[in-house]
């Protein structure tokens, strides 16, 4: 993992910004979002790369993608569990770059309250949406060292 950070870190240091916003969607649409069981791995190598502007970045391409999953429309069967699994992986990664690592997800960024109540008068299919969502969010909750 040492020599892929410094291969990263080449990278941004010779491309700059438009490297890192390509690498932030590049992480969070075709790796985070699609392969759960690495997830550990991308946030340590995102961590060992350590910087600022690839946190931001990172960050907000994670909100860009939620927003659109949840935007979605929900009652299309055969891409209800694709999505929701999307979704769900999202939420976890979204918990473990905010609350796992001590920073808060501030309700400009994604009111999860307001997300609850609307996914309640909505009904049941934007139940089984947003629910799990927010649970593999809160999932991270256990690594954080503020109770």
């Amino acid at each position: 993992m040492s020599a892929k950070k410094d291969e990263i870190l080449a990278l941004i240091d010779e491309h700059g910004e438009p490297f890192i916003r390509w690498f932030a969607q590049y992480v969070v649409m075709k790796r985070v979002s699609i392969e759960q069981n690495f997830l550990p791995l991308y946030n340590q190598f995102v961590q060992a790369i350590n910087h600022p502007l690839l946190d931001t970045h990172i960050k907000r391409e994670t909100f860009r993608n939620i927003r659109i999953l949840l935007r979605s429309d929900k009652r299309q069967a055969a891409s209800n569990y694709s999505d929701r699994q999307l979704l769900k992986n999202l939420g976890m990664w979204l918990g473990s770059i905010t609350i796992a690592r001590n920073k808060p997800i501030l309700i400009h960024e994604l009111d999860l309250k307001a997300l609850l109540m609307e996914a309640y008068y909505k009904g049941q299919q934007e139940l089984l949406f947003v629910v799990p969502f927010i649970a593999k969010i809160l999932f991270s909750c256990g690594k954080t060292q503020f109770v």
